[in-house]
């Protein structure tokens, strides 16, 4: 429906539904089609429930294990609407570490696992995000223009591992495996964060073959819920 059409039928003026339409692309509930509006990947989430499901209690243990195997900080994060929103995360037994608070909010673009999320995106929606998200520079490392964006999702790949160099904080690196439920859906990302002073060869073996367990683990659990 065009703007005009929505203002009618909701009996609203056209300068109130602006601000409303944007805030709802925002989260991705609307995606803007021309001069239309049309419906986005965030309601469709909230159309289709997984009745019974508890994702935040079956990743919550799995987050836990992978912060241990790791030797760091880590985190189970879902898509909602243009940004990733913290659902389970473990903090390092460590006197300088890298916390996650759930329920936290995060932008996609200068993160590890927003990069896992957006490269499983389908085309469709990743060509709305690029188009029409605004996307801060955080640090000196931060990937904001299009085009570079695009190059980075495509090295991740839909199943490879996300990376982010300093991009959302300075001296902290970020790794990311995409999780997937029964069906081969995904449904999330595990992350694992760390101090850049204590990533090397080593350490990244290290995580990596965490995160594959993990992912492992909760593809397992969602085995016929999907």
């Amino acid at each position: 429906m065009t703007h005009a059409a929505l203002a009618k039928a909701m009996e609203m003026p056209k300068s109130s539904l602006t601000l409303l339409l944007r805030t709802l692309a925002e989260e991705g509930y609307l995606v803007a089609d021309g001069r239309a509006w049309r419906t986005g990947p965030a309601l469709s989430n909230l159309a289709a429930p997984k009745p019974g499901l508890d994702l935040a209690a079956l990743a919550r243990p799995v987050v836990r294990r992978l912060s241990d195997e790791a030797e760091e900080s880590a985190g189970f994060v879902v898509l909602e609407g243009t940004v990733g929103r913290v659902l389970a995360s473990a903090v390092a037994r460590h006197p300088l570490t890298y916390a996650y608070r759930v329920g936290q909010r995060l932008p996609l673009h200068a993160t590890s696992w927003g990069k896992v999320l957006l490269a499983a995106m389908p085309e469709a929606e990743l060509e709305d995000y690029l188009a029409r998200t605004s996307r801060e520079h955080f640090t000196p490392h931060t990937i904001t223009d299009a085009a570079s964006l695009r190059a980075e999702i495509e090295r991740t790949g839909p199943d490879g591992l996300g990376r982010s160099r300093e991009e959302r904080h300075l001296g902290i690196i970020g790794l990311a495996r995409l999780a997937r439920d029964g069906s081969g859906a995904a449904v999330g990302a595990f992350n694992v964060a760390l101090p850049s002073v204590r990533f090397s060869d080593v350490a990244e073996a290290r995580i990596v073959a965490a995160l594959d367990r993990a992912t492992a683990s909760l593809a397992a659990q969602l085995v016929g819920r999907a």
